[in-house]
């Protein structure tokens, strides 16, 4: 966890993908320490939220809001509201229902609500039960026709726009 630590992880991944148009995250699940995230935010690096307290963790220690991916099963209607006010740069939709409640509160708002649809690719993979989140009995994200309603509802929509395809198949993968 030391800075130069850190920095030369950063570096070393920024160099794998250079010449490729990303923007690197940093997931404030794996440590939410306001020091590292003060160091992500030197860096230039955005970061991917699952709460409402980690969007508000990552504005504090200085990341740009635009650079703020919100995702997770768990958001609430008062987080999604804040992130929209706060104007992170993506929610991370994980069902056509959340969809909604992201129209409803961008409409209220005024706004067009950036968003990405997680993308269900029902693969298991050999991992720890608890980590598998690609595998169809996964409750994370949308399978492949609920994908393809959801584009068509913001594609409908004034108040969504899509700024993303976002998957996750997992942690620890060994093979």
């Amino acid at each position: 966890y030391g800075p130069a630590q850190i920095r030369k992880n950063v570096d070393d991944v920024r160099h794998a993908f250079s010449g490729l148009p990303v923007t690197l995250l940093y997931a404030l699940e794996a440590n939410s320490n306001r020091a590292i995230i003060q160091v992500m935010a030197e860096m230039g690096l955005g970061a991917e939220a699952v709460s409402g307290g980690e969007v508000f963790r990552a504005r504090e220690a200085g990341i740009e809001p635009q650079k703020i991916a919100f995702s997770g099963v768990g958001k609430t209607d008062a987080e999604i509201e804040q992130a929209l006010e706060a104007g992170i740069g993506t929610i991370i939709v994980e069902s056509l229902e959340e969809l909604k409640v992201v129209e409803m509160a961008a409409a209220r708002r005024g706004v067009r609500a950036p968003v990405a649809l997680r993308y269900q690719p029902c693969i298991a993979l050999g991992t720890h039960p608890y980590l598998a989140t690609g595998a169809k009995a996964t409750k994370f994200g949308l399978e492949k026709d609920a994908v393809v309603a959801a584009l068509d509802a913001v594609r409908r929509s004034a108040s969504l726009e899509l700024v993303g395809l976002h998957a996750h198949i997992g942690s620890q993968i060994r093979t």
